[in-house]
């Protein structure tokens, strides 16, 4: 059964983006200070001291061996990782954030601006396809150069190669992969995280089960051997209230309503004021922005920390030409952006926290949608018919205790009893502690972020005054 009204979820949560964007300014800032460096070291060789600026002149003649390795280095590793820098800055704009709208029409992807009819898919053909990918960093570029040298050089003998190749570091990517009646293939998700593709795979069983009405359990049994009320007449579970008795959705017959269950109702509203704070932080996740808000966060940040390099470089440049740059000034000027980039970096990722939260709770605490207007939601763990008021967004089961979120109508397949979801308030719990250690790393490195850059500023004033 296709849905009956529109559906939004995270697809591309944004973690993966974000790590590309501090991938890319960690490389570039580790190129540049490679670079820095091999500079430093080219002058320090120089004869003429009066040519040597003051940065270089503490450097004692002993160190003019590590001069030519740091050289060498740099002519290898400089243009290796500005190249994989500027790849990470590219892939933050190829992965963007992304949300999946699944509604009457067929499937939207917002941020991809991709959308396609159930006519045009094969709903029951998507997978998530899982592979092995070398990891996007210098050490498995160089270990992938010193295998190609391997491979042609030397006397030849394949033993040889072999017993001498460096083992390159793999990551597992996953593909939301969603097959079209015309044979071609589109690729709607990348993730690199498990838990990220573990996401992804419980999204593509919804997709699957678009097409299938799962059905409430209507026999008089529910989950956890829970006893479901069923009507006398048609044997189909009769949604409880707290009424003398009640009419049955599917034949229309009156239902004794007994005495114990009312009770069960009545404790059950009387814990509502419990579960009140459970309650308003669904309804704040269902409200939170979406993937353009998302995408516009991450590109605000890139360009935000293009800007603090920016003006590091700078900073630095002038320093040099004036002859006011030394050691200890340079090691703040270039060290700073790297503390400000590890602090935008969990900034954002604070923020991701709600859309990976949002996906959870859509994907494994919705409950149960009826099969016919006018029946009540089922129990998204046993299928029991839910007592839910018109405004209820989290209602409580009866039978087995566990909370569902009416407010994700979603077709998918549920447990039949061997795995007992998570309780709704540890996810909470969690999301809350996940979003303070990121807020907590985030402040530390802004914080040595702006103790650098004053002892920068400092620096570089004093230089100035002892030029």
């Amino acid at each position: 059964m296709r849905p009956t009204s529109e559906l939004r979820m995270p697809l591309q949560v944004g973690v993966m983006t974000s790590q590309s964007m501090l991938r890319a300014f960690v490389n570039i800032g580790l190129a540049l200070v490679i670079l820095v460096l091999g500079m430093t070291a080219f002058l320090s060789m120089g004869e003429d001291g009066s040519s040597i600026p003051r940065l270089v002149m503490p450097l004692p003649e002993a160190l003019l061996p590590f001069s030519v390795f740091a050289l060498l280095a740099g002519v290898v590793a400089v243009p290796v990782l500005a190249g994989l820098g500027i790849v990470h800055l590219w892939r933050v704009l190829k992965n963007p954030p992304t949300d999946m709208v699944l509604g009457p029409a067929g499937i939207r992807v917002v941020g991809q601006g991709c959308a396609y009819r159930w006519e045009e898919v094969v709903t029951a053909g998507c997978e998530v396809v899982v592979t092995e990918e070398l990891a996007l960093t210098l050490g498995n570029v160089l270990r992938r150069a010193h295998n190609s040298i391997q491979d042609v050089g030397g006397d030849g003998s394949l033993e040889q190669s072999e017993s001498e190749r460096h083992e390159e570091t793999p990551v597992v990517v996953g593909r939301f992969m969603l097959p079209l009646v015309d044979g071609d293939v589109v690729s709607l998700a990348r993730a690199e995280d498990p838990i990220e593709v573990e996401s992804l795979e419980a999204l593509c069983r919804t997709v699957k089960a678009v097409d299938r009405t799962p059905g409430l359990d209507t026999g008089p049994q529910g989950g956890a051997g829970a006893r479901i009320l069923a009507c006398p007449e048609c044997s189909a579970a009769v949604g409880p209230q707290d009424e003398d008795s009640v009419t049955c959705a599917h034949c229309g017959a009156r239902v004794a309503m007994p005495e114990a269950l009312r009770d069960m109702i009545r404790a059950t509203h009387r814990g509502a004021a419990e579960r009140a704070g459970t309650e308003q932080a669904v309804r704040d996740l269902v409200r939170q922005p979406g993937a353009e808000t998302t995408r516009r966060l991450v590109l605000a940040a890139t360009g935000l920390l293009a800007v603090a390099w920016a003006v590091s470089v700078s900073a630095m440049a002038a320093s040099w030409r004036l002859d006011a740059l030394t050691l200890p000034g340079l090691a703040l000027v270039l060290g700073s952006p790297f503390a400000f980039t590890w602090g935008v970096y969990y900034l954002v990722r604070a923020h991701l926290v709600s859309r990976g939260a949002l996906r959870l709770v859509s994907l494994r605490f919705g409950a149960r949608p009826p099969d016919r207007e006018g029946e009540p939601h089922g129990c998204r763990n046993c299928g029991a018919p839910l007592a839910a008021g018109p405004a209820d967004v989290l209602v409580r089961c009866l039978y087995c205790g566990m909370d569902s979120v009416l407010t994700f109508d979603l077709r998918r397949d549920f447990p039949s009893g061997g795995e007992v979801p998570m309780d709704l308030g540890e996810v909470f719990a969690q999301r809350r502690e996940e979003r303070k250690q990121h807020f907590v790393r985030a402040g530390t490195t802004l914080a040595a972020w702006a103790m650098g850059s004053l002892g920068a500023g400092i620096a570089i004033v004093w230089g100035l005054a002892t030029r």
